[in-house]
């Protein structure tokens, strides 16, 4: 009852030790009030409305060290989130289930007659800086039946890390994200990034994607199906928002498609083989929609064309 959340969301168990140490002085007509603590949490659980387990982990620690609380500046050292398990899921309307608890936790703050929340705005804003956040040993299972065809992935395990988080008028900080999937693809990510203007640049690499488990999310706009085929990225990319120097850049340092087999649904027949398509040193620039293409490598493919009594093409 002393913790506020959302409604439909119940810690059923957890653990918690606190250790804060306060000093205090004063200089030349100045207060100074530093804080140093340590918040840990472990064994948490916590359920929906239904009983069904929405977020675990073992230990969730916050390392505080504070000079000056009277700056208005917070200075944390260290969140780590040890050995977590977060199940979302999308149901059949594409909600997903924790932004919902959220979203109506968040309806009913706002105002009923201007439908507006609270204006939390001050001038004199605090600033937070985290060295750094920690997530070690995640997991998340995801599933989505918003499609006709469900979806169900695992990221396992799921490790983050968040270096020079600043939070100001200004967010900048620089994040790693590693992760391997149930079908033993792989996922890389690094980014610098800050806001006001939004800018970004890092690299992402994808590794043994399975294209046909993806299929509740494309299949509907082709007319064959994806019997098999891995994907294989690896590309950076840059972005700035600002007005006067808006872009939007990924550069395809190499993509591949293996061991590709598209069949067609009528005929059950193989349209495409291919065991290799390459492409390398190539860019798409998404503010001048334009695609520049470097070398592209392809090696005994397979195309079955054929022409109906309508006069339609399979591949078209």
């Amino acid at each position: 009852p002393y913790i506020p959340l959302p409604e439909g969301l119940t810690i059923q168990d957890a653990d918690l030790d606190l250790d804060v140490g306060l000093t205090y002085r004063k200089e030349q007509e100045e207060n100074i009030l530093g804080i140093k603590s340590t918040i840990t949490t472990s064994s948490i659980q916590t359920v929906d409305s239904q009983k069904n387990s929405l977020f675990a982990a073992d230990r969730f620690k916050v390392q505080i060290d504070t000079p000056n609380i009277f700056s208005r500046q917070v200075d944390i050292t260290d969140i780590v989130l040890e050995r977590s398990d977060l199940n979302l899921s999308r149901d059949q309307q594409g909600r997903l289930n924790i932004v919902s608890l959220f979203q109506k936790d968040q309806d009913d703050q706002e105002d009923p007659q201007t439908g507006a929340g609270e204006d939390k705005s001050d001038s004199n804003q605090w600033g937070i800086n985290i060295a750094r956040i920690q997530i070690d040993s995640g997991r998340v299972d995801f599933k989505d039946i918003s499609n006709e065809n469900p979806f169900e992935t695992q990221l396992n395990p799921l490790n983050i890390e968040v270096s020079d988080l600043k939070i100001a008028e200004k967010i900048t900080g620089k994040v790693i994200l590693e992760a391997n999937t149930e079908k033993n693809e792989k996922i890389e990510f690094q980014a610098g990034f800050k806001t006001s203007p939004v800018s970004a640049e890092g690299s992402a690499v994808l590794s043994a994607l399975a294209l046909n488990k993806y299929a509740p999310y494309y299949e509907q706009f082709i007319h064959f199906d994806l019997a098999q085929g891995l994907l294989d990225l690896n590309s950076g990319f840059t972005t700035d928002l600002s007005k006067e120097n808006s872009k939007m850049i990924v550069d395809l340092n190499k993509l591949s498609l293996k061991s590709v087999d598209l069949i067609d649904r009528q005929t059950s027949e193989s349209m495409v083989k291919l065991p290799l398509l390459e492409l390398a040193a190539s860019q798409i620039d998404i503010n001048s929609r334009t695609v520049t293409l470097g070398q592209i490598t392809t090696e005994n493919g397979n195309v079955l064309l054929k022409r109906s009594a309508q006069n339609q093409i399979n591949l078209v």
